[in-house]
């Protein structure tokens, strides 16, 4: 079976009942609308979107890796679904927003018959979760293994169908469904042969499709981290704050899943609001 054998086949595949279901599916999950996701920036969003990019390269170690495999063991989850909470916790607290949808994307290939063929098979795909003070991170990743599931077994649906039925209203500025992106490759990065062999991040300067987007590799020692980042409205200052908050709460979660969201987050004593 060719590609285009394929893409004609999943034409008509669009079409059929099981995919319907999965629009329905959809529909059910955005019926409240869509949050449109509030970080504190340092410029608001220009009306007019560019691609005006950068990236910040960070990383985290063995031993968060580790307590993240017990995690996920424990959860009987996927390490991805361990780091997304993560990411929504950290959105959470960055926002003080409660309902949050962040994008992910999916290998699209769900049939085993477009396992061994070349193309383009990736779909993207929106995770809506309610995140609450009083939940405990224990509690929270269960309910994020439950959703993230529930997403996967309607992933046939294209993105592109999800935002024609869901996007009532576009936003000047603003993607339709959502701004920010999570990934997670259980693969590694190629080695950097830097002459000091000591840094540790760094940044670089490209095109950004979304405000921000975090990317976590495994590696070696841990794991290889990226921000992608829409320059437009964040400063590199911003986003090496993003990715020092990241870290410390991957860490605090993993060493006692006991806390609540709240505990982590400081709601007590530190509220922020974006613009």
């Amino acid at each position: 079976v060719q590609y285009k054998d394929f893409s004609a086949w999943q034409e008509k595949y669009l079409e059929s009942e099981t995919v319907k279901k999965q629009e329905e599916y959809w529909q059910n999950a955005f019926a409240d609308g869509i949050p449109v996701l509030r970080l504190p920036q340092d410029r608001p969003h220009p009306k007019k979107r560019t691609t005006k990019g950068g990236s910040y390269f960070f990383k985290e170690s063995m031993d968060i890796r580790k307590k993240a495999e017990i995690s996920a063991h424990k959860h009987t989850c996927t390490e991805f679904v361990i780091l997304l909470s993560a990411y929504y916790i950290e959105l959470h607290k960055l926002s003080r927003q409660e309902s949050i949808v962040v994008g992910s994307p999916v290998s699209g290939r769900t049939h085993y018959q477009a396992l061994p063929m070349i193309g383009m098979f990736v779909n993207m795909v929106p995770f809506k979760a309610e995140i609450k003070d009083d939940i405990t991170v224990s509690d929270f990743i269960d309910y994020m293994k439950n959703m993230v599931t529930e997403v996967y077994d309607n992933q046939e649906c294209q993105f592109e169908k999800i935002a024609e039925m869901n996007v009532k209203e576009r936003i000047e500025g603003r993607n339709p469904v959502m701004d920010t992106l999570f990934a997670y490759q259980n693969m590694e990065l190629p080695k950097l042969v830097l002459d000091n062999d000591a840094a540790v991040s760094y940044s670089v300067n490209e095109d950004s499709k979304y405000d921000i987007m975090l990317e976590i590799y495994n590696s070696d020692d841990g794991y290889d981290m990226r921000f992608e980042y829409y320059r437009e409205i964040f400063d590199e200052s911003t986003i090496i704050g993003f990715a020092e908050e990241y870290s410390t709460i991957t860490e605090k979660m993993l060493d006692d899943e006991s806390l609540t969201i709240g505990d982590l987050c400081g709601v007590e004593n530190k509220k922020t609001e974006g613009i």
